[in-house]
């Protein structure tokens, strides 16, 4: 697929809404971790939900960067549509003021014929296009309020208390066919001939959640070696910070995406607060950085999951 030249630089505009979430959260946070769990009030109780955020009219689910950017839009529920999905095939009404929170869709380049356009090099010419979307908070209607109250909420102290195993969870995992071995107090993914992954005991963690964390983190990782995605970051990648914080990143994001598709939230790696700081200018510097990011974190999700779909494909229709 080759991108055709747009004068709006949206990479720019993404870039920016990303680094504005960013700076509203606290010094050791990340807006994406705020968005899965994200806490709320329901009959005086603390509350989160999990799952992606999906389409209220189409029930797909949103990929790759809109997944980031509608965590980070600070929504205590999942339910997003554009303007339009709303009014007339949900019918419903946005609220007068309320701001939505900007999305970027691929889209194929068609001939007159309805036939998708191609290069002298024989690839598949696609454009950027923005929609703006609103979560069924904003809006009036029985619609979302239904949705609203059917989302996928749970106590927080049931979320992030429990230490029982999920057997959907570990079930995937072992599909994955992951050498997987539990010893010692660190996590870690070794490439080359090792090809495996080392983890702390189950009952080393203070919750399932923590556990699945970071098992799903080095999981990304894993899906980086040659015979599988052969990620530039992980795979003959520079020893410098700046690129080994990138595939930190990937495997951050990844592991939200892969536990939000398994209807678990998130919890913070402490080991990634070093890197925060590299994140953060690296977007500064490079426009395209988070975009590439969360592409090699949704086909890093996608591996694991083995959905085989793309990433961003469609997500506001």
């Amino acid at each position: 697929m080759k991108p055709l030249k747009i004068k709006t630089d949206h990479a720019q505009v993404i870039t920016n809404s990303i680094l504005e979430m960013w700076d509203k959260c606290g010094d050791y946070e990340r807006p994406w971790v705020r968005g899965v769990v994200n806490k709320a009030t329901k009959d005086g109780k603390a509350i989160t939900y999990t799952g992606l955020p999906t389409n209220a009219h189409t029930g797909k689910a949103y990929s790759g960067i809109n997944v980031l950017i509608l965590w980070g839009s600070g929504f205590p529920c999942r339910w997003f549509a554009t303007y339009k999905q709303w009014s007339e095939h949900l019918g419903c009404q946005v609220r007068k003021g309320e701001k939505g929170s900007r999305i970027l869709v691929w889209k194929p380049k068609l001939d007159p014929a309805g036939n998708i356009v191609v290069d002298a090099d024989g690839d598949e010419v696609w454009y950027p296009l923005t929609y703006v979307v609103f979560n069924a908070a904003q809006v009036d209607g029985a619609k979302a309020e239904a949705l609203l109250a059917d989302d996928d909420m749970v106590e927080e102290t049931i979320v992030s208390a429990t230490m029982v195993r999920n057997d959907a969870v570990d079930r995937l995992v072992a599909a994955t066919g992951a050498k997987i071995k539990h010893s010692g107090d660190r996590a870690y993914y070794r490439g080359g001939r090792s090809d495996s992954i080392t983890m702390p005991q189950f009952a080393r963690f203070d919750s399932a959640q923590s556990y699945y964390s970071v098992l799903f983190h080095e999981l990304a990782h894993w899906t980086g070696a040659p015979k599988r995605l052969n990620r530039s970051t992980l795979v003959g990648a520079s020893p410098a910070l700046k690129v080994k914080a990138e595939e930190e990143l990937v495997a951050e994001l990844s592991a939200c995406f892969t536990l939000a598709a398994m209807g678990l939230a998130a919890t913070v790696r402490e080991e990634s607060i070093a890197y925060i700081k590299h994140w953060t200018q690296n977007m500064k510097e490079d426009k395209r950085f988070i975009l590439r990011v969360a592409s090699a974190a949704q086909k890093a999700t996608n591996w694991i999951l083995r959905t085989g779909e793309p990433e961003d494909d469609n997500d506001a229709e």
